[in-house]
């Protein structure tokens, strides 16, 4: 199925393939695994062969391709499961602040560099207190001059220890929403990393805490959305988000699907019993489903229907996230007994499902945000974005 695919996009998929699938590539992922923390030949290798910012205009450093084939590498990485895909989707994170936010100087000085992969970028959103809890924000800032004072803390940053770049998120003293990024560079002074958190699942991704004591940050370096822009641009991170957990359940069912065909009962596969069957084919329904309104949403934003565009993506972070949680623990069940040993990988698959539907904002928080395209006003978080 193309999903809306030109036939560039279809040569695109297929070049993506046969790189992940390189010797060179190979060797980088055995290395990267071997090695872990930040999956830096694997990152080399994405940027020599142009697969990092995609989306970014060409003469920001970017390959100035559309959003739909941005989301056709991550997609093809991800079924490969390709090392440094989740360092790609924390870097495009701070691009994007980057290239809506950012002034020309911003761009130039930063954007370039880290749309061509020459550098490493992060955008830190969640604070201790929660990423939406908005209100009760421990980042704060004061004036100094041409320049402001940044104290606070940032976690669960992916890329936070590589980025050379490490974008902020904050709100305006006082305030109760994220209004601002400020963007801090590796190595001033006050920059602290705060090592590396660990996960139900290990993996080779740099993924950890980011301190702020009283970093000095120029003004310039403090960016600013408009009212109509702060949400619209986020959701494309939703959308990938969404992509990335659809590659997680294609995989779990696959593997069910294997099973299921070989594994026997009175001498006939699994999948000939309806009730098995069925289940497959009800996995097989919803990822289909799930990609067409993903790719749909790429779509409309590549046609400036923003607005249209966020809503689906919205609703494709809720929905998808907890579907593929549904398909991965199905598939757990599929496989018996032998299901919940992670050799097998489907339980492995299923907790890394659950990290997505977390992941930059749980479902019920997403569903606050598709509320109001319905002109329905949630009161119940002040901090609401």
């Amino acid at each position: 199925m193309s999903y809306f695919m030109t036939d560039e996009q279809e040569l695109l998929k297929q070049a993506v393939a046969d790189f992940c699938q390189s010797p060179q590539a190979q060797a980088a992922i055995e290395a990267d695994r071997a090695k872990g923390g930040f999956p830096r030949q694997c990152w080399d290798l994405l940027a020599e062969n142009g697969f990092i910012g995609m989306s970014i205009p060409e003469e920001y450093g970017g390959q100035g391709q559309t959003v739909v084939s941005e989301l056709i590498v991550s997609e093809v990485l991800g079924d490969f499961g390709y090392p440094a895909l989740e360092a790609l989707a924390g870097h495009e994170l701070g691009c994007a602040v980057l290239y809506y936010w950012g002034t020309e100087e911003i761009k130039q000085k930063y954007l370039t560099p880290c749309a061509k992969g020459e550098k490493v970028c992060c955008g830190g959103a969640t604070d201790p207190a929660g990423s939406f809890n908005m209100t009760e924000w421990g980042l704060n800032y004061t004036d100094d001059g041409d320049a402001v004072i940044v104290s606070g803390q940032k976690v669960v940053v992916t890329n936070a220890e590589t980025a050379d770049v490490k974008v902020i998120f904050g709100k305006e003293a006082g305030g109760n929403t994220q209004s601002c990024a400020f963007v801090i560079e590796k190595d001033w002074p006050g920059v602290i990393n705060g090592g590396q958190e660990q996960r139900l699942i290990p993996g080779t991704d740099d993924w950890g805490s980011i301190f702020l004591d009283g970093v000095r940050v120029p003004k310039e370096n403090v960016l600013r959305g408009s009212d109509t822009s702060v949400n619209l641009w986020t959701a494309l991170g939703f959308n990938n988000g969404a992509l990335m957990t659809l590659t997680i359940g294609r995989t779990a069912m696959n593997l069910a699907l294997k099973y299921t065909s070989e594994r026997t009962n009175s001498g006939r596969p699994l999948n000939q019993l309806q009730k098995v069957a069925h289940r497959l084919v009800d996995m097989g329904i919803v990822i289909d489903i799930c990609k067409a309104s993903i790719y749909t949403a790429a779509r409309l934003w590549d046609e400036g229907r923003y607005e249209e565009s966020a809503k689906l993506s919205f609703m494709n972070k809720a929905f998808t996230t907890e579907q593929m949680c549904k398909i991965t623990h199905d598939a757990v069940v599929l496989h018996g007994a032998v299901g919940y040993n992670p050799a097998t990988m489907v339980s492995v698959l299923n907790a890394m499902c659950v990290s997505t539907e977390i992941a930059e904002c749980p479902p019920d928080i997403l569903r606050d945000m598709i509320a109001q395209f319905y002109g329905i006003e949630p009161v119940w978080k002040a901090g609401r974005p």
